[in-house]
């Protein structure tokens, strides 16, 4: 006795869309990853191009013949520990114009790479309560002013508050913050 498995004309329909749409549809995905890929290889090639000459800018003279003076983005100081000072008034003024409460700031030990003995790197942690703008504030400030300051680290966590207070959610930043700095001129 043979069984005979009768099949619809939909189960059939849809055998066949899956057999052919389903291959053709992984094909599609596949040659939109394959474009986006190389969109963003030529994004990267853009912004290298960009960098290069940001940097040709930077070591080419100015018009009268004088070099440019790129001073102002390194801290100046005549020792790490009073460039790390340094920076660390820096991060705290710019913490207390948020305006944020201050929890500590302590100095971190930094890998020396001693390449160049004239730029050195400076490294501090520091932690704060602040609201949301303005920790939007504060790293848009950190980022944009002088001298360079580099968002190494940062952990942003909710303060548990008061359900019925009014008010913006505090947040408790932990923040690793670092500058490059040079000795100065005598």
């Amino acid at each position: 006795m043979t069984a005979v498995i009768s099949q619809s004309p939909r189960s059939r329909i849809s055998g066949l869309l899956l057999f052919l749409g389903l291959p053709a549809m992984l094909l599609t995905f596949a040659a939109l990853n394959v474009l986006e890929a190389s969109d963003e290889a030529f994004v990267v090639q853009e912004k290298e191009f960009q960098l290069s000459s940001l940097m040709r800018r930077l070591t080419t003279p100015a018009r009268d013949g004088k070099p440019v003076d790129l001073s102002p983005i390194y801290l100046s100081a005549d020792t790490s520990t009073l460039a790390s000072a340094s920076l660390q008034q820096l991060i705290v003024q710019a913490v207390a114009k948020a305006p944020a409460r201050i929890i500590e700031t302590t100095a971190l030990d930094v890998a020396e790479d001693e390449a160049d003995a004239n730029q050195q790197r400076v490294a501090i942690r520091a932690s704060f309560d602040i609201d949301n703008a303005g920790l939007l504030a504060l790293l848009h400030g950190l980022e944009t002013g002088l001298p360079l300051v580099f968002i190494d680290k940062i952990s942003v966590r909710r303060l548990p508050g008061d359900v019925d207070a009014k008010g913006p959610d505090m947040l408790r930043v932990d923040l690793e913050s670092s500058a490059r700095w040079k000795a100065a001129a005598l």
